[in-house]
């Protein structure tokens, strides 16, 4: 009888819970090991179960492991090697010996006993099956039914019955949900050793944004349209630069704004984020004209580029600023996440006089004249630094230039920085000795 019930109880967990016939005999011999093991009082025993997997009958074993004389505690489950050869010559180091002992009769302790552990175990086995489902899952968009809503965020179960949880630190600002509401959220990442919740979720990470566009525009599955970066606030507004593998100029810009003039596709997924604001840039190799794209339709009157620290200054009429930079400088925070460079936007005015400074720097400094002064900053070099350090052949592109000329100018420079560094000890010494003095 206690056979068919243990047979019985293995396909009803089999059958609510999914996890495999193997994993739960597994667990149903660790449990009747354990409940064993009580029946000798705390006495250090090792107690194994072998159960027949297709009729349920099941053997109990006690078992002692072989080791070196040396090496032997006096451990009940342990036996000297010598000792263990009187018993059979076949027995050998690291080996078990094992001998039958009579099955556990089982009370009501060692009941309850084996169903915590097997509850236990069925709950690892689960946690395990879990884990191995989603972790090739990360990145991608799964769907679920808010099934509570606490502190801490919002739990989800998935369409499997799994349950996911999705942080407010996730969520796009502003979002109001129900219960049992359908979302859409994508697997950020798993815990496998999260006590609490193992699969985690997001709406407010660029891949979501990435993920619901190949959802929503097949082109770019089929690699018609690539994806080069995104920039994104959630809840606000993302950016997105494209690069089309076909002749945009043949096929518009329908494919990522939508085949009707009110731009569909896009409208969905910015319906989908809370009505965050989605806007299509395209991609260029070229950095200076794929930065002039981003900031599209401002007109930029000039590109100021330090290439060496990946900086650039874009300049722009008055009446622009405030565009470019946008409210809170979020454009120009998402366009230099977009781009990769570190943007700043002045006014024509703001340049001229900066360039005026920078001019009149370079001319005192380096003991030139104003209109070679003009000519370095126009060629980007507003710096001693920069003069010193940056090789000959980037200043050859200054037609008006001789090369002897540069190499007098990176001398001075070179001696002017000289002269900087040596006042600056001379200040450091000058506050040693005070400090000392005092």
């Amino acid at each position: 009888m206690m056979s068919k019930d243990i047979l019985l109880n293995i396909d009803s967990i089999y059958n609510e819970k999914g996890v495999s016939r193997h994993c739960i005999f597994k667990a149903v011999e660790e449990a009747l090991s354990g409940a064993t093991i009580k029946r000798f009082e705390g006495q250090n025993v090792n107690i194994i179960v072998k159960m027949n997997r297709i009729n349920g009958k099941y053997d109990t074993f006690r078992r002692w492991q072989v080791v070196k004389d040396e090496t032997y505690t006096k451990s009940s489950i342990e036996i000297p090697y010598t000792a263990a050869k009187k018993i059979n010559k076949k027995f050998e180091i690291n080996k078990y010996i094992e001998y039958k002992i009579e099955n556990i009769n089982f009370c009501r302790i060692a009941v309850k006993i084996a169903k915590q552990i097997i509850v236990q175990k069925v709950r690892e086995a689960e946690h395990t099956e879990i884990i191995r489902n989603y972790s090739n899952k990360i990145g991608e968009i799964i769907c679920g039914n808010i099934k509570k809503i606490i502190k801490e965020g919002i739990i989800i179960e998935l369409d499997d019955k799994t349950e996911g949880f999705l942080p407010w630190n996730q969520m796009i600002p502003g979002e109001r949900f129900n219960i049992n509401e359908r979302i859409r959220t994508l697997l950020y990442k798993v815990i496998p050793y999260s006590r609490n919740f193992k699969l985690i979720l997001s709406r407010c990470c660029s891949t979501f944004l990435i993920e619901l566009l190949k959802r929503e525009i097949p082109e770019i599955l089929d690699e018609l349209i690539e994806i080069k970066s995104v920039a994104r606030d959630p809840g606000y507004k993302a950016k997105i630069a494209v690069k089309y593998n076909i002749d945009p100029i043949t096929i518009g810009t329908g494919y990522c704004v939508g085949l009707d003039i009110r731009g569909s596709r896009i409208q969905s997924i910015s319906n989908e984020l809370h009505n965050e604001r989605i806007d299509v840039i395209l991609w260029d190799k070229n950095y200076k004209k794929f930065v002039i794209n981003a900031f599209s339709p401002l007109d930029i009157i000039s590109l100021n580029i330090d290439e060496i620290n990946q900086k650039m200054e874009i300049v722009v009429k008055e009446h622009s600023y405030y565009k470019a930079i946008g409210k809170g400088g979020q454009n120009i925070k998402l366009t230099s996440e977009l781009t990769g460079w570190m943007l700043n936007v002045v006014t024509k005015n703001e340049a001229n006089k900066k360039n005026k400074s920078q001019v009149n720097f370079l001319s005192l400094k380096l003991d030139i004249a104003k209109k070679i002064a003009v000519l370095l900053v126009d060629y980007g070099f507003t710096s001693l630094e920069e003069i010193v350090y940056v090789p000959i052949k980037e200043f050859l592109k200054i037609k008006e230039l001789k090369i002897n000329v540069i190499k007098k100018l990176k001398s001075r420079a070179q001696d002017e920085l000289l002269i900087l560094a040596m006042k600056e000890e001379k200040t450091i010494l000058e506050k040693y000795n005070v400090r000392n003095n005092c």
